[in-house]
């Protein structure tokens, strides 16, 4: 999904796959299921970066910088 390489940091807050490769989603989806600590660690490593990132601050404080960029 296009995207996604921005939002997620491979083994940090997800794991990114090559398209086309089910054999390495099957593993990464059991490695997962093997490892449930690391799976949380990742859940919460993306929350922790979408909050920073997208949260309502974070978005008007964007948009009022590219506001004022263009418009001043």
């Amino acid at each position: 999904i296009e995207g996604n390489v921005e939002l997620v940091s491979d083994g940090y807050n997800g794991i990114l796959i090559q398209p086309q490769k089910p054999i390495l989603l099957a593993e990464a989806i059991l490695n997962m299921l093997i490892d449930p600590e690391k799976a949380l660690n990742m859940g919460r490593n993306g929350k922790k970066q979408i909050n920073r990132f997208f949260s309502k601050d974070a978005m008007v404080n964007k948009t009022t910088s590219l506001y004022a960029k263009y418009l001043y």
